[in-house]
């Protein structure tokens, strides 16, 4: 072992003094090697996901996207933050061997402001037999069994809502295939994967790959705002981007148009 600058003063040193200092030198440097993986094995990692969502599906007219993801110890605080509180008649736990949670984060879309979000119908596949489960919600005491995440009954007055599905996992699990049923066909209409790799939270290998429903073009558009002032546009969509320009013919000046379009249409 070298540890330069103190080379001479080590040979004049006793050697039981000598031999303490190495030993207090590897028990520090074995220490710090060993509180690493405790530090980061209760990491919690979070993705949030701009516009257009990665994944989106629709369960009769409510439409669902995608949003976030969050992975970490189901108990801490910033996971237990995302759910709710428990309910006098549930007896929430948490799972000695899933002491972690996945969750996905959800917008929903209601057309009718008196409809209720009450599921996702998403469920996780937990063996090579095809047995799923479904989302739980996660309450400060633990995992409440329901059938789907539930959004508040205020939310019944808003036309789009957030909320969370939580699935119970291990810590050592790094790979997580999904699948959507909607009651009404009990038929997957969509499956995924959501992978751990590194730092990141990411969805892969979606069946069917998302489409939009508005098919490419190139048009142009002319009309005028307010009767008077005459407009031109020229718009491009390609996959999910939308590209273009705006001319008003009294300003003489060019406005360039950058935009995007999830698969469900939304500009």
């Amino acid at each position: 072992m070298s540890l330069p600058g103190y080379s001479g003063y080590l040979t004049r040193m006793p050697l039981r003094l000598l031999a303490i200092v190495l030993l207090l030198t590897s028990a520090t440097v074995c220490s710090a090697h060993q509180a690493d993986p405790n530090q980061s094995g209760r990491k919690i990692l979070q993705e949030s996901f701009g516009f257009p969502p990665p994944l989106q599906w629709k369960l009769s007219d409510i439409e669902l996207s995608v949003i976030g993801l969050a992975w970490g110890p189901a108990d801490s605080p910033e996971m237990i933050a995302n759910g709710r509180e428990a309910l006098s008649r549930e007896k929430p736990a948490f799972f000695p061997d899933r002491t972690y949670a996945l969750a996905v984060h959800f917008r929903a879309y209601k057309p009718q402001l008196n409809q209720m979000v009450s599921q996702s119908q998403l469920a996780r596949i937990t063996d090579v037999e095809g047995d799923v489960e479904y989302a739980w919600q996660l309450t400060p005491s633990g995992f409440v069994n329901v059938r789907g995440a539930t959004a508040a009954s205020s939310n019944v007055t808003m036309r789009n809502v957030e909320f969370w599905d939580f699935f119970p996992v291990s810590a050592e699990q790094r790979d997580f295939l999904f699948q959507v049923t909607p009651f009404y066909t009990k038929q997957p209409s969509l499956t995924f994967r959501i992978v751990i790799k590194g730092s990141k939270l990411v969805i892969v290998n979606p069946s069917p790959v998302p489409q939009s429903v508005v098919p490419d073009f190139s048009k142009r558009f002319t009309g005028s705002v307010g009767g008077e002032t005459a407009v031109d546009w020229q718009l491009t969509k390609m996959g999910s981007k939308v590209s273009g320009t705006e001319q008003y013919a009294q300003a003489g000046q060019t406005l360039r148009l950058e935009g995007a379009v999830d698969s469900l249409g939304r500009l």
